[in-house]
């Protein structure tokens, strides 16, 4: 009889896999790693502000952070 690992570790594991393992992007900066971890930034790139998920993502995709925190809803292009 195989025994399983009870359902707390399973969901801990799981957890750790969506929100704490690291993703690796390639972008003009180079190799770039980056936490799965939430905490929104307001980020602009080319004229256009974009929510991203951490100040890394944003980093990596070459966005310069503007806020802490998701953009607003109704927020316009920033200006050039």
């Amino acid at each position: 009889m195989t025994k399983h690992a009870p359902t707390q570790v399973r969901i801990a594991a799981l957890a750790f896999l969506l929100f704490a393992a690291p993703a690796v992007f390639h972008s003009a900066l180079g190799q770039q790693i980056c936490t799965q971890e939430y905490a929104p930034v307001c980020a602009r790139l080319s004229g256009n502000t974009t929510t991203y998920s951490n100040q890394c993502f944003a980093r990596a995709a070459g966005a310069e952070v503007i806020a802490q925190g998701p953009c607003a809803v109704n927020s316009s292009p920033a200006p050039k």
